[in-house]
Parts: C-alpha cells; structure tokens; sequence
C-alpha cells in the first residue's frame, strides 16, 4: 500500500514529499487495523465488535475529508474518493478480523498442546506411582524375614534400604535423573538381594562407559532389576543367576538376564506394561526394548540413542 501511494504521487511532487504522504496514509491504516483488533480481543461479542468497526471505517472516511488530506491521497471526484476510501478502510479491518482469528487459533492450539503435556506428566505419575509400591512390598516381606531370625545383616540391610527409599520417595520423583545415580540404585538393590537368604553367588553388575552427563527418566532400569527378581528364581534357589549390564558406547544398552523355574509366579506383567507406557511417552520410537524368554532364561535388552540421554 505504501509503495501504490508513493507511485500515486511520484510524478505530481518531490520523492521525500511523496514518501511522507505514503507513510501518513499508511500509518493511519495501521491505527485502524490495531483499534480493531483491541477491540477485538476484548470485546466477546460479535455484535459489538462489527459495531465498533463500522465506527472506526466512518470516523476514518471522515477524519480523512475534514482534515483536508483528502486532495494528498485522492484525485478523483469526492464521490469515488468517498468510495475508495471506505473500501481501503474497510480491508484493514478485514484483515485486523482475520489476524484475530489466526491469534485465537494459535491461542488453542497452544492450550491444547499444554493439555497434552500435561495429560503425559500425569500418566507418568501414575504409572510411577503403579510401580514403585512392587518394590516396597517384596522389600519389606525380606526385612521381615530378617527380623524374625535375628540376622546380623540387618543394620547392613536397613542401611541399603534406606538409600533405596531416599532414591524413591526424593530424588526419584524428578523428571530426569543422572545416569550415574540410577546405577547406584541398581547397586543398592543388588546389595539388598545379596544379604537375603539363600545367597547366591551368581549376581553381578557390570558398568562400562562414561556416565557423567547423561540423564534417564527415573525407575526404568530399577524396575527391570526389580521384575528380574519377582519372576526370577534367585531368592530361591542358591544356583540361579541375575546378570545385569549398563554400557555406554555409542548408543545407551542396558541388559538383565535371570534364571527362572517352572513354579515361579508369571505375574500379570503389569510392571512390564508400564515400562513399555513411560518409554513411549517419554522417548516415542528412539527407543527398543527386546524381551526374551527362552528355556528358563529371560532376558531383556534396553536401547536408546546418547542424544536421549542429554538434558535439554
């Protein structure tokens, strides 16, 4: 609009003179354009928002020919000036209209994505809070058993115990959390096995790979060890096994693997549904997990890409 006022009166006078017409006229169209969309934005009603803006058209047309700017912008007669003038008018309010319209879509689409969000924060918390108590339960029933015989690995026992818990119900409830201190949590769950009867001198865990700076969503790894354990057979049998790896190379591979007998509970896999759940919501399609069950022996295979596995 401003280059066509500015060509309108190229040739009659002077560039600067013909610039600064074109700027005034144009600058009144940005005035009409932002009083709609105030009014838009505040006033609900239709209604009295079409009422406010055929005001805003007639007090421009007439400011336009009372204050004489009338002959800098028009050169027709005062009927197609008139004319001209509620037409141009009256596309700067259409388009103030159709910039609210747009502003009011971004507004949804904004409330509908912080909807999601938090719809996905809220079935973590579920499914965290469906998990952890699996943990509290089975752990309980061994210091129990540890109590009633008297063991002297009870102060030790009580001690891991009560790391597992802080991890549990304090660091734990963060959105992420150091891969590092996640591993500590397989260690001190691992020390809680071993001090149970009857031992087994077939546990282990193996680490490998820099774990500084890398971040996972919290009780993944834990509560794979802790399925391990419910299904496996290594609280009962003095011969079983649980092999556990974390490696960090140049993807993020966490495997488990444990022995299991044929009177061991099947469970409902409720545990391992909601791993797969918070792993879908959490990292979509980056992620793989590979489960195994084969002549007594069940494994499962965790991966994910390092980019994962940084904080943003």
């Amino acid at each position: 609009m401003s280059l066509f006022v500015f060509d309108y009166h190229w040739f009659e006078i002077n560039w600067y003179q013909a610039m600064g017409w074109s700027l005034l006229e144009v600058a009144g169209y940005a005035v009409l354009f932002y009083l709609n969309l105030s009014v838009l934005k505040r006033e609900k009603h239709c209604l009295y928002s079409l009422a406010a803006s055929l005001l805003f058209i007639i007090l421009y047309v007439s400011l336009i020919r009372l204050s004489g700017l009338e002959s800098h912008f028009y050169e027709a007669s005062a009927a197609r000036n008139t004319f001209s003038m509620i037409l141009n008018a009256s596309l700067f309010t259409g388009i103030a209209w159709l910039s609210h319209r747009v502003l009011l879509q971004q507004k949804m689409q904004a409330q509908n994505l912080q909807l999601l969000a938090n719809n996905k924060q809220l079935q973590l918390d579920k499914l965290k809070r469906r998990i952890n108590p699996h943990f509290l339960f089975n752990t309980l029933n061994n210091m129990n058993a540890l109590i009633m015989r008297g063991d002297t690995n009870l102060p030790t026992f009580t001690a891991r115990l009560s790391d597992v818990l802080r991890y549990s119900f304090g660091e734990g409830t963060q959105d992420y959390i150091a891969l590092k201190r996640e591993t500590r949590q397989l260690q001190d769950y691992i020390d809680l096995i071993r001090l149970q009867e009857p031992p087994s001198d077939n546990i282990d865990l193996y680490v490998e790979g820099i774990l500084d700076e890398q971040y996972i969503i919290p009780f993944i790894l834990s509560t794979l060890l802790e399925n391990a354990v419910k299904h496996g057979d290594i609280l009962q049998n003095p011969e079983a096994f649980l092999h556990v790896s974390v490696l960090v190379e140049e993807q993020f591979c966490f495997e488990i693997a444990n022995s299991y007998s044929s009177n061991c509970s099947d469970g409902t896999g409720t545990g391992l549904r909601n791993i797969r759940e918070q792993l879908s919501l959490v990292y979509g399609e980056a992620h793989d997990l590979m489960i195994r069950d084969k002549d007594g022996i069940y494994e499962a295979k965790l991966t994910l890409p390092l980019a994962k596995l940084m904080r943003s």
